[in-house]
């Protein structure tokens, strides 16, 4: 409510009070008063702020303000190169046992993709910023294509790494992430093929085992669905530096290895890449 008064160079109220003998007199100093038929407003309210010395913080979720432990799990389909990144490779002086097979020589490319799972623990340091341990689990999927009598093809893989994530928050329930890391990938595969050494053919399980240093590459967009739970879809990259892989044959006939450090070696590793996409959940002690 505005009140409006006109300009006094002196004011002088007289209050006089039940009882009272004598008057009591309240002075108003010049100028205390606005000018002449000025109205004067009523005081704003104090505006409602974020805490200070959080930056964006009227974007930051309400969950996400304080620091905490976080744990995630992301489940993906995987999309992978087809053929097998350990092969068979003639050298000078190299020599195999027995015929390499349709998987190992590289003549064919079984896999059409995967299931991968994702979990990791961190550290929220800040609305921006948390790092921790994350590993997965890949089983790939294969077509029975192969003529050379190779059955019950597998193909796992695991990883371990420690990873970085950024956060962008956008409103108070929607937030952009980005993440980086780097660790250890062993990826194996393992079937049954009929293996042929002196002078025999016998039912053999063949084991290759691939091992590289994995850099993960992800990002995605987490809704806060409730509380301090977050879920969203993401996408990650991974590129596999080879750093080494082995054949391994074990029949009745034949028990032997083949591995990347022998000297010389008939077996290469080779650095491949893999795409996944999927759905991350988030939950923030």
């Amino acid at each position: 409510m505005r009140r409006c008064v006109f300009t006094l160079v002196f004011v002088t109220i007289k209050v006089t009070i039940s009882h009272a003998e004598d008057p009591v007199r309240v002075t108003v100093p010049p100028g205390a008063l606005p000018g002449p038929y000025e109205c004067r407003p009523a005081p704003a309210l104090p505006s409602r702020t974020a805490p200070p010395g959080l930056g964006l913080d009227a974007n930051i979720p309400e969950g996400e303000r304080a620091k905490g432990v976080e744990l995630i799990v992301r489940a993906s389909y995987a999309f992978v190169e087809p053929q097998s990144p350990v092969r068979y490779a003639s050298a000078p002086g190299g020599s195999f046992a027995t015929d390499p097979g349709q998987l190992y020589d590289g003549s064919v490319a079984p896999y059409r993709g995967g299931i991968q799972l994702n979990a990791g623990t961190g550290y929220r340091f800040s609305h921006r910023f948390s790092a921790g341990l994350g590993g997965s689990f890949t089983k790939l999927l294969s077509a029975s294509i192969f003529q050379d009598g190779t059955q019950n093809l597998v193909r796992l893989a695991l990883s371990i790494a420690p990873y970085v994530r950024f956060y962008v928050a956008v409103g108070k329930h929607i937030e952009f992430w980005g993440a980086l890391g780097a660790g250890f990938k062993q990826d194996v595969q393992t079937f049954d093929k009929a293996t042929t050494a002196k002078g025999q053919t016998q039912s053999g399980k063949w084991t290759m085992t691939h091992e590289g240093i994995a850099v993960p590459v992800g990002f995605g967009v987490d809704f806060n669905v409730a509380g301090k739970f977050f879920l969203g879809p993401s996408v990650q990259y991974l590129g596999v530096v080879a750093t080494g892989g082995c054949l391994k044959i074990d029949a009745p006939n034949l028990q032997k290895q083949w591995c990347t450090y022998d000297s010389p070696s008939v077996t290469r590793a080779f650095s491949y890449q893999q795409l996944t996409a999927g759905v991350s959940a988030r939950l923030r002690f």
